[in-house]
């Protein structure tokens, strides 16, 4: 009979499975310092050992020290170069350091490797995530979630990417996802509300932001979200409540809070000192590594002088919106033989005729919406742009990073923020007018002030003015005052809807037209107006409309009413080129002071006041002296091409010159306000 001889380890491998038990043990109890201490006793041992060095890269890391991670994870990586769980754990170490670009190429090589390795999917996702390229974060997410579908912070994190590509419906299933699982993920649930707020659908986004503020009452980011939401739906008391609280915490002297400043615009009593803070505050919260880092691109000292100066424009709506309508026939009534134009577009291609009237405008158009932050600015460093201007700034789709990168000698922002970016990394010059940005207002900005001679705000003089359509069609009465305020209901404070109703009560027949989209704000602006004694028939509330059609109807208002802080700025543009008299209230901030800026530059100064009282008071005035309002209407009518704000040819030409006085300043190494004179083209 025949037996086999049983196995007996060596006393040293019994020794070595002991210390790697411990090893293990320690790290799935959380003692973070215990490992890291018998991680280096045993790599004194065993030098080459892979376990042991990813047990004493996960201790740096748990114990704040990710740096110190890198070189052991790149040292095992010698060793074992087709280790996958080492180059996923390397890629989370780099997101930690803010190694984005390292950390993504790491997470893909380990996936590379190994095609089911779920952590390497969740590091690419953070990767890309910081890098700008949401579309690669969210197939990353996803494929994280195939693998695990209990993984709750992928499934937030692929909201998160949702949210940002604009899907918020498909964002809100990830994310009720991800809090079936974990209900008391405060992180997933104000994404949520972000998600609601998004869609409009205001009381569930307040609702959910309340109750992580009810948990976390110094969370100044959901106070400012909630605060915003609450305007949207004009919950005027509640709004007024956050608001109070929003300054005095603003106001701070150590005040690190972080929130879009976009949202501190149209708080009422904010000012210029207190948006400029929360500037700097939201770019060093999120945007640390690239303004602490050398740029990586070094401005050229010696730029060809052979060549016209080459102009970058950075944007996300270079599509049918807004900024694009004002931009254009600017860029078409520039001399290409002393500017070219390149546009770096970061949203979508909507096949619009705008669209189309850009791409010909330009000598350039990139696509870089599927580039990362840095990929974005080589390329616009390669193309050799002097002067990069951003068109975004705090506004939704921004990607600012690109400008910290710093991939010109010359970084402007202009037209799409109303107010400074606070930090003086995204931008040397901010371009104003005397009104919106005068020279006294210079230490409330991080940008040194470069005014044009009139407005700021560009105008297309090439675009249609529709032909009126009627009262009927509009749903107005056929006989009285039509008051009307096409702006966004954020921009609503209690104080003007008030002289708006004392306007209705003072004007027999009149109406007030407004575009209020949603319900729960329509009836709390109608509850108030009713405590004021005026009733629901007195107000219209128009749709949303293709600007065509907007154009049309608006010629039916007698007076554009503006609102405040946070003004009338493209609204009060389509309002003087339809002809409809507006009434400015102009304070203290960039946002506050769009509307008499545009009036100044259409010669109607005298329409500008300095509240909302004052501002009743003169349409009050306009409506007792019809000869007065009349007289106005046909200024607009016959002499506003004559004017500066609707003469597209006379800013080009204006732009070009401030263009060539930063220009002139670089060249000679120094940076001081820019003012223009007024000339004619």
């Amino acid at each position: 009979m025949s037996h086999r001889k049983t196995f007996k380890p060596s006393p040293q491998a019994v020794t070595l499975q002991k210390q790697v038990d411990n090893l293990i043990k320690l790290f799935s109890q959380g003692q973070w310092e215990n490992l890291q201490q018998d991680a280096l006793d045993f790599l004194r041992s065993y030098p080459k050992h892979i376990f042991g060095k990813k047990a004493l890269a996960a201790s740096f890391i748990q114990l704040g020290h990710p740096e110190m991670a890198i070189p052991v994870l790149q040292d095992a990586l010698s060793l074992s170069p087709r280790d996958a769980e080492l180059h996923s754990n390397l890629a989370g170490a780099y997101v930690k350091t803010s190694q984005f670009d390292e950390a993504r190429q790491s997470a893909l090589t380990a996936i590379e490797i190994a095609s089911n390795n779920q952590g390497a999917y969740c590091n690419l996702g953070l990767a890309c995530r910081h890098l700008g390229v949401w579309q690669q974060a969210l197939a990353a997410y996803s494929r994280a979630i195939e693998l695990n579908p209990k993984d709750f912070i992928s499934l937030n994190n692929a909201g998160v990417a949702l949210i940002e590509m604009e899907h918020p419906e498909q964002a809100i299933v990830c994310l009720k996802a991800a809090l079936e699982l974990k209900p008391d993920y405060d992180e997933a649930k104000w994404n949520l509300g972000r998600a609601h707020e998004d869609l409009k659908i205001f009381n569930n986004a307040s609702e959910v932001f309340y109750d992580v503020l009810r948990k976390d009452p110094n969370n100044f980011h959901i106070r400012v979200r909630l605060n915003h939401t609450l305007r949207n739906e004009c919950r005027f008391q509640e709004s007024e409540e956050q608001t109070q609280h929003i300054l005095k915490a603003l106001r701070e002297p150590e005040f690190r809070g972080d929130t879009n400043p976009f949202a501190i615009l149209s708080i009422e009593g904010s000012n210029r000192a207190d948006q400029k803070k929360a500037g700097y505050a939201h770019a060093e919260a999120i945007r640390s590594a690239v303004l602490s880092s050398l740029p990586l691109f070094s401005p050229k000292e010696n730029f060809s002088t052979e060549r016209p100066l080459r102009i970058g424009y950075l944007s996300a709506d270079l599509h049918h919106h807004a900024t694009a309508m004002l931009l254009v026939g600017v860029l078409e009534a520039r001399n290409p033989a002393h500017t070219q134009v390149y546009l770096y577009s970061h949203g979508p291609d909507d096949g619009s005729s705008l669209r189309k009237r850009l791409e010909n405008a330009c000598e350039a158009f990139r696509n870089i919406l599927s580039l990362s932050y840095s990929e974005a600015a080589k390329a616009i460093a390669d193309d050799g742009i002097d002067i990069l201007v951003d068109l975004k700034g705090y506004t939704k789709g921004e990607r600012l990073n690109i400008c910290a990168l710093r991939p010109a000698p010359i970084v402007v922002s202009w037209l799409g923020y109303p107010g400074s970016l606070g930090h003086p990394r995204l931008a040397d010059y901010i371009i104003g007018d005397p009104v919106v940005t005068p020279l006294d207002h210079q230490a409330e900005y991080s940008e040194t002030l470069a005014l044009m001679p009139n407005s700021y705000q560009p105008n297309d003089r090439k675009r249609p003015l529709p032909e009126k359509l009627t009262r009927a069609a509009l749903g107005l009465p056929e006989q009285g005052l039509v008051f009307c305020s096409f702006n966004q209901t954020h921009k609503i404070i209690r104080p003007v809807f008030t002289q708006w109703c004392r306007l209705l009560r003072e004007t027999p027949d009149s109406v007030l037209w407004l575009m209020v989209t949603n319900e729960a704000a329509r009836n709390n602006l109608l509850t108030l107006a009713a405590e004021q004694g005026v009733s629901a028939s007195r107000f219209v509330f128009a749709p949303f409309a293709h600007i065509d059609e907007h154009l049309g109807r608006l010629q039916q208002a007698d007076i554009a009413l503006d609102t405040f802080p946070y003004g009338s700025h493209t609204t009060g543009s389509d309002a003087l080129w339809a002809g409809v008299p507006l009434i400015a209230i102009k304070g203290d901030t960039f946002a506050s002071r769009v509307s008499s800026s545009l009036l100044t530059a259409v010669g109607l100064p005298e329409l500008i006041t300095d509240s909302p009282e004052a501002a009743c008071d003169l349409a009050l005035g306009l409506t007792r002296e019809p000869h007065r309002l009349a007289a106005i209407r046909n200024h607009l009518e016959t002499c506003r091409l004559t004017y500066p704000l609707f003469d597209t040819e006379n800013f080009a030409l204006n732009l070009q010159r401030l263009y060539f006085e930063m220009w002139h300043q670089y060249q000679s190494g120094t940076r001081s306000p820019i003012t223009l004179a007024p000339i004619q083209s």
